[in-house]
């Protein structure tokens, strides 16, 4: 199992666990490549800075296979202004990896207290909390 606090990743491998701790306005992201290699980083405070797109597109790179799926796990911010911030992050992630399906989801009705916890499949990770799509 693997264990990545705020700022952290690892390249993981499909069948692998990762417990992404601490994210109450974090989120556990995850680019799932062809070759079985899962980037998985603890994106900190969904922040659509330069510096965390780097660090990602870095990781992307590391798997030398191209994604073909990226999925967000986060907490939920219902109706607020920072869903918006948070649903536009994703977009912007979505069209910085034209070739890869992306996918968001959110613990329902959580605002905070829940760490993504997930096994990496090959077709996606499968979360041992509740989950729920989010259009962006």
């Amino acid at each position: 199992m693997h264990t990545i606090e705020q700022g952290q990743y690892v390249i993981a491998d499909v069948g692998d666990q990762v417990l992404c701790l601490g994210t109450t306005s974090c989120a556990l992201v995850m680019a799932f490549a062809g070759n079985g290699k899962v980037a998985c980083y603890h994106w900190p405070f969904m922040s659509d800075t330069d510096d965390c797109r780097e660090t990602f597109r870095s990781l992307v790179d590391q798997l030398e296979s191209p994604v073909t799926h990226i999925e967000v796990i986060s907490n939920d911010f219902p109706n607020t202004g920072r869903a918006q911030e948070c649903q536009a992050m994703v977009a912007n992630l979505a069209v910085a990896n034209p070739g890869a399906i992306t996918t968001y989801y959110v613990h329902p009705g959580q605002i905070q207290g829940i760490d993504p916890f997930v096994t990496l499949g090959t077709t996606g990770a499968q979360s041992y909390h509740a989950v729920r799509a989010v259009p962006f």
